[in-house]
Parts: structure tokens; C-alpha cells; sequence
């Protein structure tokens, strides 16, 4: 009972679920050495695209409206219904045992939030649970925020925390409905906030994607989570004892996540900042990791961060940012590609060879242009 009560007064942190997939699962694997520690500056990841290119063009867009079928769906099929009474024990002890922990994490927060002042306006908490981030909003003008939480039980706790924090009822828009799908039009906020969430959502790497699709091109996205304690550590052996209480108590969150990894193989095209921090009020759950994740405005600026990535993507007319972005992207990841899996070679073998393709096939591409060509007017 000592270990039951612990975790669920100490160490619910967590507004949505996910399944256990680690970050191993994951097509790329980021090395946990990149991680800044919390003293340190930051580091710039390389950009990527928003998402596939694909993948970029949905075929029936999201409508405005925060009911939609689609998202109803997702929430019954990623969060399935508990009682009431859980929903409501697990709101009432968000709102009366965090004190503590909040106290000891809002320095981290105002840091992070000062980046939101004369540069966000629409903003999207993702697990915005019973609203402890809002007295952060206060400093930013015309700010309006949507509320995104599975457990429709938080809306009430949220609406009053918010008006304490002095948010009018009409900028604040709580929605029923998972971090996975969020109904919301694509590029349609400034900024995302996310603390204490992916811990628990069911599928981190679509709730990252989700994130990309509807930030802005020039968009932020603010996160603190909890992550694993290192491994080997004692620390990390806890959690890896308590993980399977948590997750039933705690509403599906997850101890021994590497959230940070999920974050770094996210690829926001404008790269991401991320630190390290350890907190005391919070035994367990001590390890975090906080920062920015960037969506950036221009192709320009994508070129002058990293202008070696991708040096023949220009604008067009005819290409969009979205388009743009990608080009930029797949690009890069060829250019991780070709350095993994064709390995350097020397000059003497690069300048022959390239000869030999300049002069050697003329009567190939003679011959096959024409049949390029029969293709292209089929």
C-alpha cells in the first residue's frame, strides 16, 4: 500500500495514454549523448520536414469544428473509457498534489514561456489537465489558448484556473480529444505547450506529428516531461519496478520513457533545444528534459542554418513551404544516408570515375532519352 500510495499522490503527472513502444521501436535511433545537460547551452538539431511528403497532403482536411467524427474515434480507440469516479480521482489529485512540484518547476517554466511574449497569440496545451500552466499566459497579449485533454473530467478544474489566472471565458476552448489526433486545421497555431504529456500519450511519435501538422511555419513548441533515469542507474531500476503500478494508477503514464530521443527523431524542421534537469520534489520521477522544437518560417532559413544539407533548393512560384520543406528534408536525410552507407572515397577514384560518367554514356542517355520521352507524352 506504502508503494500504491506513493504513486498516486507523489507522482500522477500524466493526462493521456500511449502504449509501451520505446523510443528502440522507432526507425531512428538518436543517441542519448546529445542531450545537453542543463548548464549547458542547448544544441541545434538539422532540420527536417513537417512530416512525409506524402503524408503532408490529407485528403479530407480537418474542419474547425473541435467535435469532429474522426477525433471522437481516436479518443474511444487510443483512450478507452474508464469510470467516472477514476477520471474524477484522477482530476482532483492533479489539482491538489502538484503544489510542490510546481513550485520547484516554474523557473523552468517562465523561461520556456518568455519565449511565447510578442510571438504567439494562438497557442494549443496539449494535456492541458486542470489548467497549472495558464498563470504563465498572463504576460502575453491577445493570447488565446485551446485545451487539449482526453479526461473530460479536467474542463471544469481548467476553467478555473484559468479565470483565476485571469484568461477571459472566450480564450479558453477546452477539447475532448487525444494529443494523437488533434482536430485542428493544419498550420493553424503559434505555438504548442506540452508538460507532462508524453509520458502518457498512447503513440509518441504521431502525438510529435500531430504537433508539426498544426503548428505554423515559424511556430514553436514548448515541452517539459519526465523522462528514464540513466541506465544502470539505481534510479532506473526503480522505474523499472514501479512502471507497471504507474501506469495503472497514474492514468497509462509511463516511467521509462526516453522522451528526449522521441523528441530529436521528431526532425522539427527548425531543429530542437534541449536540457536536462533533476528535480528533488519528485522522487521517482526526478530526471526531466525541457526546451524548444522550432518550425521554421522560410526555406531561407533553412539554408543558412545548415546551407551544406541541401544547397539546390530554391524558391519557386510553383513550391509552397510545405513542398519546399520537404525538398529540403529528404535532401538531408539522403545526405545522412550517403555518408553512412558510402563511406568517403578518395580523390584519385572520385575524379577518373566522374569522367568516365561525363563522356561514357552519351550514347546511352542518346538512346534513352527517347524512350523518356515516349513516356512523357503517354
Amino acid at each position: 500500500m506504502a508503494i500504491l500510495h506513493l504513486s498516486l499522490i507523489s507522482t500522477i503527472t500524466c493526462s493521456q495514454r500511449r502504449t509501451t513502444t520505446r523510443a528502440s521501436q522507432d526507425s531512428v535511433k538518436t543517441q542519448k549523448t546529445l542531450i545537453a545537460t542543463d548548464s549547458v547551452s542547448p544544441f541545434r538539431l538539422c532540420p527536417c520536414g513537417r512530416r512525409h511528403f506524402i503524408g503532408a497532403m490529407p485528403l479530407l482536411p480537418l474542419a474547425p469544428s473541435y467535435a469532429a467524427s474522426s477525433s471522437t474515434e481516436d479518443l474511444k480507440r487510443l483512450r478507452p473509457r474508464k469510470p467516472d469516479w477514476y477520471d474524477e480521482l484522477f482530476a482532483w489529485s492533479m489539482d491538489t498534489s502538484m503544489e510542490q512540484y510546481e513550485k520547484e518547476i516554474s523557473s523552468y517554466k517562465m523561461k520556456l514561456f518568455n519565449n511565447l511574449v510578442g510571438k504567439a497569440e494562438k497557442v494549443l496545451e496539449i494535456g492541458v489537465g486542470t489548467g497549472p500552466n495558464f498563470k504563465y499566459y498572463s504576460d502575453i497579449p491577445n493570447v488565446s489558448v485551446l485545451g487539449v485533454d482526453p479526461n473530460a473530467k479536467m474542463e471544469s478544474y481548467a476553467r478555473k484556473s484559468a479565470a483565476q489566472a485571469g484568461l477571459k471565458p472566450e480564450d479558453f476552448s477546452f477539447i475532448h480529444a487525444v494529443a494523437e489526433a488533434i482536430p485542428l486545421e493544419d498550420s493553424s497555431v503559434d505555438a504548442v505547450v506540452g508538460t507532462l504529456v508524453l509520458c502518457s500519450v498512447a503513440d509518441v511519435t504521431r502525438t510529435l506529428n500531430e504537433i508539426k501538422k498544426v503548428l505554423r511555419p515559424g511556430g514553436v513548441y514548448l515541452f517539459i516531461e519526465h523522462v528514464a533515469g540513466e541506465d544502470g542507474s539505481f534510479l532506473r531500476l526503480v522505474q523499472n519496478v514501479l512502471d507497471p503500478l504507474q501506469q495503472v494508477v497514474a492514468d497509462g503514464c509511463h516511467l521509462t520513457r526516453c522522451t528526449g530521443d522521441y523528441i530529436l527523431e521528431a526532425r522539427f524542421n527548425g531543429g530542437a533545444d534541449i536540457n536536462k534537469a533533476s528535480l528533488s520534489s519528485l522522487a521517482y520521477l526526478s530526471s526531466h528534459v525541457y526546451g524548444i522544437s522550432r518550425t521554421l518560417e522560410t526555406i531561407q532559413k533553412a539554408k543558412a542554418l545548415h546551407p551544406e544539407a541541401c544547397v539546390h533548393v530554391e524558391e519557386s512560384s510553383q513550391l509552397d513551404y510545405v513542398i519546399a520543406s520537404h525538398l529540403f528534408s529528404y535532401c538531408f536525410v539522403i545526405k545522412d544516408v550517403s555518408e553512412t552507407f558510402h563511406p568517403q572515397g578518395t580523390d584519385w577514384y572520385k575524379e577518373p570515375f566522374a569522367w568516365f560518367l561525363s563522356t561514357g554514356m552519351r550514347s546511352y542517355e542518346s538512346e534513352v532519352s527517347l524512350l523518356c520521352l515516349g513516356c512523357i507524352t503517354l
